[in-house]
């Protein structure tokens, strides 16, 4: 008996539903002149259902009289998010512009999960409209479960400028997530800027051809919760998979993963300058940006001793850095009222270093093969380097094995002719963890855009996209 594509095609019944529901009310008080409160609520709701039968007619149901199967899974998920922010904007004697802002957010997110699979249904036309109609018990299996998470922000904001011309910003913000630990769900993240707006200064009036010409320095830190729901906790799983004992089989909850009782947030310190230029009404504008940022705190599935019961574990641990430069040129070719053509190109290039692994094998493996890391982070090295051993061929004669006993120039895992070979790097004979190389990094030299895009008439628009990149382990050009 075969499930040949064709019959699946005819036979199994596959059907979704969504359904979604966004609600957005917003409260705005002027309190006194440039004081202005400002309330925002947004409810989602969001709700999917998916059903699946296989009929009893199925090639290798039919074949051993097995009967229908059946599966339905519904997920409800709900997001309730409050912005509040109060803020004060004035300006005084024309020259001085003040604009501060202090808030507070809060974001609660609710996902509920369910599902019912059953085998052995003796009607194909109930389909999953009544999973409890099946003869044995047994084979009706369900599953479900709870996902929350909760997110709140003190912040607050000072932005400043001096008769146009020199601009100052500072914010300050207080995160926390209910991902992290008991006592460190909460980090603080300052951040500043400075723009001088070269441009607005006096001695640049006879320069009217320049619309813009202005200096950007900035320094700040963010953060990452990006992880998945209660990893800083332990847990417990169940199963019933194990033996029968008469009639029943029984109930097995066991621990399935170790707390991690000091997560916390991931934290990147960021710094930015950049020149701007604009000329001819905005008609021709460059942007030349550099930028280093320095993460630490990383949060990453660390190897664990197998001794303890658990092959891994959850932690902050180690520190990349990221230093780039990034070019941008825009310019409005033609501009007319029922036809305008822009085009739009960038180059980047970003460099990319591990700086500390904090592991006694200086190292943490993301794709492994035979126990030999592939992928993965090495102290000193680019964050997406590329690890294997040197190939030197195969081997030719039965002389050159029996001559690779005494040099050692050569190991492989067999050494027989006809097999690969691989460079001995430390010349004891055996092709081990100390015989890997460092292969290279995916990360091109340098990677951009090329896009134009033509306007025509008033609500059509037509867009030419090239990507590229060059160098890395691979180049690649894409046309869209």
């Amino acid at each position: 008996p075969y499930n040949s594509p064709y019959m699946d095609a005819h036979l199994i019944t596959n059907e979704a539903t969504r359904k979604m529901c966004t609600i957005s009310p917003n409260v705005n008080i002027t309190l006194a002149k440039g004081l202005t409160f400002r309330s925002r609520f947004n409810y989602y709701v969001f709700q999917r259902h998916n059903y699946e039968f296989y009929p009893s007619t199925r090639p290798t149901y039919a074949a051993i009289n097995q009967g229908a199967v059946a599966y339905r899974a519904e997920t409800d998920e709900y997001r309730l998010t409050n912005e509040n922010t109060l803020s004060f904007k004035r300006t005084f004697r024309r020259l001085h512009n003040l604009d501060l802002m202090v808030g507070f957010t809060v974001e609660k997110f609710k996902q509920n999960n369910f599902s019912l699979k059953g085998t052995g249904y003796l009607s194909d036309d109930i389909k999953w409209n009544n999973m409890t109609a099946i003869p044995d018990k047994n084979n009706l299996v369900p599953s479900s479960s709870l996902n929350e998470r909760t997110r709140n922000s003190f912040l607050g904001r000072f932005n400043y400028n001096y008769k146009k011309r020199y601009y100052w910003t500072f914010t300050a913000r207080v995160d926390g997530s209910s991902n992290f630990a008991a006592n460190n769900k909460y980090a603080f993240f300052p951040s500043g800027a400075f723009k001088w707006m070269i441009s607005n200064e006096p001695f640049m009036k006879k320069a009217h051809w320049i619309d813009d010409l202005s200096l950007r320095l900035s320094a700040g830190m963010s953060g990452n919760d990006a992880i998945s729901y209660y990893r800083s906790m332990e847990a417990l799983s169940c199963s019933t998979s194990g033996y029968l004992f008469g009639s029943n089989q029984p109930l097995a909850v066991y621990p399935s993963r170790l707390e991690s009782k000091d997560l916390t947030w991931e934290k990147t310190d960021s710094f930015n300058v950049g020149i701007d230029f604009s000329i001819l009404n905005d008609r021709i504008t460059m942007s030349l940006e550099g930028y280093m940022a320095y993460t630490k705190d990383l949060l990453y599935t660390m190897q664990n001793a197998a001794i303890t019961g658990f092959t891994s574990r959850y932690a902050n641990i180690g520190s990349t850095e990221n230093k780039g430069v990034e070019f941008t040129f825009t310019s409005r070719n033609i501009s007319r009222r029922n036809f305008q053509w822009t085009t739009n190109w960038t180059i980047a290039h970003n460099s990319s270093k591990v700086t500390d692994i904090a592991t006694a094998y200086g190292y943490v493996s993301t794709y492994s093969r035979s126990g030999y890391m592939l992928y993965g982070y090495a102290e000193g090295y680019p964050a997406n380097s590329l690890w294997g051993f040197q190939y030197e061929g195969v081997w030719h004669t039965q002389d050159e094995i029996e001559q690779n006993k005494q040099t050692k120039t050569y190991a492989g895992y067999s050494k027989n002719r006809g097999y690969a070979r691989y460079a001995d790097i430390n010349h004891d004979g055996v092709l081990n963890d100390k015989d890997r190389i460092y292969l290279g990094s995916a990360d091109p030299i340098i990677y951009g855009g090329f896009n134009n895009t033509f306007k025509i008439i008033k609500n059509l628009s037509v867009g030419v996209y090239f990507t590229y990149s060059l160098g890395g382990i691979s180049s690649n050009f894409v046309i869209t």
